[in-house]
């Protein structure tokens, strides 16, 4: 039997109160810092808090006495001690200046309760075999990450706190190079529409089959990760990872990826493969080819990257492959892949990343005389609409001449919540599966 007492120091609570009480200014720090009494232990120091953030409500005075008549009045100061217990904390004060330290503390030791309480009840719930354990595991990894925010405050600030934030981040776009101040994508037609992906973005990347949208996706994220070490983390539901690999040495040494494949290269281009194979090496690119993979699955593998390697950008292709969970019975297919979607715009808030998610269009695309997409043909889900940040879609006419599709591309923005619409027009070389600048387009695509 387990006779140790939780992770906890009483006497640090009793500090972090008398500031409190002693002064505004560290009052007002602790409230910020800690969502509500649960994260102390006594129960006396838990309606102490309680008091103390009910006047600060009202406006009224915070001191010994105005504490003291609170509790009184909620017929509640014999239960936190007493006058002589508030007089007894505020008497281990030095100074009030540290309390937001001392808070953390506290912060942390909560932390550390929750995450005993979560861990045993994941032993328990072991014991149930109704659940199937991937769905168990996936919970409980789930909850243990999201310990970071446990106990910390959320909430409103005041709107000129947001302003300021906002005015330092205007300097900073002002002294951007072409006001890129997300993560670039490397296309400065798609920059100038968008600034670069913006953290806590959902960004959906849709198009019909055999456009190049995992190709395009790739050229995205890759970008950043090469010449800017920005860690990208890529969850490939459909491509392996050897699939994933050779397209991406192929497109980055200029190959043609076919050739590559069936191995129909000389030792001078087996060089350059060589080459890019330690350039991608010291990419900060994390592949996760895993098949079959739940939401919960991405969500707690992502935060366990950005934990470890201080992920900045996801991508999810496609988002129609994610295996439906316990969550999803009973449910429609539109409300299952709305659900999906939600979940990742949540994560792209809650760890202010970019997140990019690949989605299928509709076949009612096929069936019009204009063959370019519309929000409309967002297939499976209207839901990914109304939660994605930007809707890009990728689009080739047919060509009659080539008799097949043209290799000038149209990046679509067609919905942008914090900026405007408009087209970035690409080319793409075939065999190679590069997009570049139509600007920069070669006379021919290249042998390999």
């Amino acid at each position: 039997m387990n006779n140790r007492l939780p992770p906890q120091s009483l006497e640090t609570e009793k500090v972090v109160l008398g500031c409190m009480i002693q002064d505004l200014n560290a009052a007002i720090a602790v409230f910020g810092l800690l969502q509500d009494e649960t994260v102390f232990v006594d129960d006396k120091h838990r309606l102490i808090y309680n008091a103390t953030k009910d006047l600060y409500r009202r406006n009224d005075p915070i001191d010994i006495t105005m504490v003291s008549n609170e509790l009184e009045a909620n017929k509640k100061l014999t239960k936190a001690g007493g006058s002589a217990y508030l007089a007894e904390i505020i008497g281990l004060v030095d100074s009030p200046v540290n309390a937001e330290t001392y808070a953390r503390t506290i912060l942390g030791l909560a932390q550390r309760r929750m995450a005993i309480h979560l861990l045993t009840q994941g032993v328990d719930k072991c014991y149930d075999q109704s659940t199937p354990i991937n769905e168990q595991l996936e919970l409980l990894i789930a909850n243990l990450l999201g310990l970071s925010h446990y106990g910390r405050m959320g909430g409103a600030r005041l709107l000129g706190q947001f302003m300021q934030e906002a005015y330092v981040r205007l300097g900073n776009i002002k002294e951007s190079p072409g006001g890129v101040i997300g993560v670039p994508s490397g296309f400065s037609g798609l920059d100038a529409l968008t600034g670069g992906f913006q953290n806590g973005d959902l960004i959906v990347l849709a198009g019909r089959p055999s456009l190049g949208k995992t190709t395009f996706c790739m050229n995205l994220i890759t970008y950043p990760a090469l010449k800017y070490k920005i860690p990208t983390a890529i969850f490939s539901l459909e491509m392996s990872g050897f699939q994933v690999a050779v397209n991406a040495m192929s497109c980055y040494a200029g190959l043609n990826s076919h050739l590559v494949r069936q191995g129909k290269i000389g030792q001078d281009v087996f060089k350059k493969l060589s080459d890019t194979v330690s350039v991608f090496c010291g990419a900060p690119i994390y592949l996760d080819d895993t098949s079959g993979i739940t939401i919960s699955e991405i969500k707690a593998r992502c935060r366990k990257l950005q934990m470890e390697f201080g992920v900045k950008q996801v991508a999810v292709d496609y988002i129609g492959l994610i295996k439906e969970d316990s969550n999803c019975k009973g449910k429609t297919r539109n409300d299952i892949v709305g659900y999906w979607s939600r979940t990742l715009k949540d994560m792209a808030k809650e760890m202010e990343i970019p997140i990019i998610m690949i989605s299928q269009l509709s076949r009612k695309t096929e069936m019009r005389a204009e063959k370019r997409p519309e929000l409309q043909d967002l297939r499976e889900s209207g839901n990914i609409e109304q939660d994605a940040d930007v809707v890009m879609f990728i689009y080739r006419q047919w060509d009659k001449e080539l008799k097949g599709l043209s290799p000038h591309t149209e990046i679509i923005v067609e919905k942008q919540r914090c900026g405007p619409t408009g087209i970035a027009h690409l080319y793409f070389e075939r065999t190679t599966g590069k997009f570049t600048e139509l600007s920069n387009q070669p006379e021919e695509d290249p042998p390999y």
